[in-house]
């Protein structure tokens, strides 16, 4: 039988809130801040140019989500849970 898939560590942390860019104030949305996917990753013990490419992503890109300047999409999540927490 199928085992479920564990909760993934890092999703499962509150999301914040805040307005969408691109929306011009209009929307809001759920996102990870960027420092917690960077502070995961340090203690990982891992860089930021490893972690973009075993991401197979841009180094600035990551920084970028990383500093706030963009948000984190589910998928950049999923695999810094995958990357980072697969072994516990």
């Amino acid at each position: 039988m199928r085992q479920p898939p564990k909760p993934l560590k890092l999703r499962s942390l509150p999301r914040s809130s805040r307005i969408c860019p691109h929306c011009r104030g209009t929307a809001t949305e759920e996102y990870v801040d960027g420092e917690t996917l960077r502070k995961a990753r340090q203690a990982a013990g891992r860089s930021l140019r490893q972690m973009a490419q075993d991401l197979s992503l841009s180094a600035v890109y990551l920084s970028d989500i990383e500093r706030n300047r963009r948000n984190a999409t589910d998928y950049v999540v999923e695999m810094y849970d995958a990357l980072l927490f697969d072994g516990d």
